[in-house]
């Protein structure tokens, strides 16, 4: 088996919030109160691309930033791809 994997091409803003048609962690579904979040930080080198975005509500959004919930990442499991986060109880989803 080969070592290069395909990697997850760049995708844009709309292209996501359109995919998932809701905010990962309420269900808020208003695309227009949808917006993107990278879960490794742009500072960091995170870039917009498949595994490292999440449509989030711009609450969901907000919060995150101010540390009160925290988006862990994308988890592959028997169920599927969850978004793996810790609420605002301080309790691991997965969802």
């Amino acid at each position: 088996m080969a070592k290069n994997r395909l990697k997850r091409p760049f995708i844009s803003k709309q292209i996501r919030k359109k995919a998932a048609g809701c905010c990962h962690i309420c269900g808020e579904d208003n695309y227009a109160a949808l917006e993107v979040h990278r879960i490794k930080h742009g500072e960091h080198g995170g870039k917009y691309s498949y595994d490292n975005t999440v449509s989030l509500c711009g609450n969901c959004h907000a919060k995150h930033h101010a540390g009160v919930i925290k988006v862990i990442g994308w988890f592959e499991s028997t169920a599927g791809r969850l978004l793996n986060y810790i609420d605002e109880q301080g309790d691991e989803q997965f969802l």
